[in-house]
């Protein structure tokens, strides 16, 4: 696995909630890729920056606070499908389409679809393709799902790549949001569970 850290901006990185760092606990230890964040998701949370306090989303929190926007971030949500933290990293994405499409009548809009179901497949051919060919090079990827649902599919697609070790020497974690864990019935040793109180 790539000499992978949450904590490469520690300047900007100060008193950051328990939940949190344990999540980079969990991520530097450079052994598991899934984690679910269950609990008091949705109140926005309050983070000394530079300048002034700012209020995020977990979601903003995590991509900006924690990995610092950086190398590939991903959000999904069934309400805008999936997202990208910035508009570069969606451009990359949509523009690896005609690799990852097999099917010539496959429509576009499957590849940021608000049916996890349909972008599932696309996505994990695009995170398997950010994998760096050579030692020397790092490309973290973070897919941040806001996961309400028990779809069987899904959840047998997290624990696949839970379990995958291409996905974890890849660098490529899965954040899953819920407010209930019971959403997220999976009782497999290499997933993370982390309480946001």
């Amino acid at each position: 696995m790539s000499n992978q850290s949450i904590f490469c901006y520690n300047d900007y990185i100060r008193n950051i909630p328990s939940w949190a760092e344990e999540l980079a606990e969990k991520y530097d230890s450079n052994t598991v890729n899934l984690y679910i964040l269950h609990g008091n998701i949705h109140d926005p949370i309050p983070h000394k920056g530079r300048e002034r306090e700012i209020k995020y989303r977990i979601q903003e929190y995590i991509s900006e606070v924690l990995f610092g926007n950086q190398d590939i971030i991903v959000f999904y949500d069934r309400s805008n499908g999936v997202t990208f933290c910035t508009a570069a990293m969606k451009k990359k994405y949509l523009a690896k389409a005609p690799e990852l499409i097999q099917n010539p009548n496959v429509d576009i809009e499957d590849f940021t679809s608000p049916n996890l179901e349909n972008c599932l497949p696309y996505l994990e051919k695009y995170f398997l393709s950010c994998i760096p060919q050579k030692k020397w090079e790092t490309c973290r990827v973070v897919f941040i799902v806001d996961y309400t649902g028990t779809d069987s599919y899904c959840m047998a697609t997290f624990n696949r790549w839970a379990t995958d070790s291409i996905f974890i020497n890849g660098d490529i974690s899965i954040i899953l949001l819920t407010e209930n864990i019971s959403n997220c019935l999976t009782s497999s040793p290499l997933v993370v569970k982390i309480n946001v109180p």
